[in-house]
């Protein structure tokens, strides 16, 4: 489960009481409403799935700014794991690497693979240092082809180093991979994760595959709300109190079915393979809506299937 944080609201006018602020130093105020969204990711699939959001707003009788940091604590205290039914890991940038959050997670029993970046993390990286020098962090290194050219994956871990420089600190797991350009020599991606995971040599390419896809809550989350017909930075309606949470719940909701849709309905997979974009595909049944009527869903993907029918297009002719 990949979490991010992102805006869905923004106006240098429109504002409650709810809203988070930004002030320029020209002197004008952005007004903005965020939230945490946790999304179900696979390495090994092309959809995700949404959940609840956490939205991030002023708390406290609307006098603090509130944050993401600050969201993901609120959702984790809601959201135990026993609610999934099944074990979760949690993913996440560098921003959840920290202690409370991890302390948090596990106790209400998630595992986690967050981003661990150096500048953030200056004690685990002295500790691996140190490790590197005793011969304690282990290289692995794979070739594969992407069809294209040789990859080399130099796969680097080991175990059990402080998170901070306290003595009630937090053990954690550490990897990293570097992806190289064989022929070039050229590093292509290089990043670095902490776990609770145990990392060996027989995991590691699963632990790196899984930490990576931390990335589908922005490009498959993320980036089709904003970029691909759901339109989420549009501002459709504030309000006095929830409006704006309401319109973004549905638009998630919306977001959600039509995932949902994309595994399991076989018109709909078929409708979607024909106008290939969700942008022509909203774009299509908002025209068709408008000047032809249709007893139910089903009726209209079959309407789309049959205009595209070559056959029928031949017949036609």
């Amino acid at each position: 489960m990949a979490l991010d944080g992102t805006e869905y609201f923004s106006s240098k006018k429109i504002n409650c009481s709810h809203c988070n602020c930004r002030n320029h130093r020209n002197g004008t105020t952005t007004y903005f409403h965020g939230c945490v969204t946790p999304i179900i990711v696979s390495p090994n699939q092309k959809q995700v799935i949404i959940l609840e959001p956490e939205f991030i707003k002023k708390q406290d009788k609307y006098q603090k700014q509130d944050c993401e940091n600050a969201a993901i604590k609120r959702w984790l205290n809601k959201n135990n794991q026993n609610k999934y039914g099944c074990p979760v890991t949690l993913l996440g940038d560098d921003l959840y690497s920290r202690q409370p959050i991890c302390t948090l997670l596990l106790k209400q029993g998630y595992n986690f693979i967050f981003v661990c970046l150096k500048t953030s993390h200056k004690t685990l990286y002295d500790w691996l240092e140190f490790l590197e020098t005793s011969g304690e962090v282990r290289t692995i290194e794979k070739k594969q082809w992407d069809g294209r050219k040789n990859l080399i994956y130099r796969y680097r871990y080991t175990t059990k180093l402080p998170l901070t420089d306290e003595d009630s600190s937090l053990e954690v797991n550490w990897c990293e991979v570097i992806v190289i350009n064989e022929k070039t020599e050229g590093i292509i991606y290089q990043n670095n994760w902490i776990a609770n995971h145990k990392i060996t040599e027989n995991n590691i390419e699963e632990i790196v595959k899984a930490g990576r896809s931390r990335w589908k809550v922005e490009n498959e989350g993320n980036n089709v709300l904003k970029n691909h017909g759901y339109n989420l930075e549009h501002n459709f309606g504030h309000g006095e109190n929830h409006l704006c949470e309401l319109l973004l719940s549905l638009n998630l909701l919306a977001f959600l079915f039509h995932t949902v849709l994309d595994l399991v309905n076989y018109s709909y997979q078929k409708v979607r393979k024909i106008l290939v974009t969700r942008t022509t595909f909203f774009k299509d049944i908002r025209t068709l809506l408008k000047y032809l009527w249709f007893k139910n869903w089903s009726h209209l993907f079959s309407f789309i299937i049959a205009e595209h029918d070559p056959l029928k297009r031949i017949n036609s002719s």
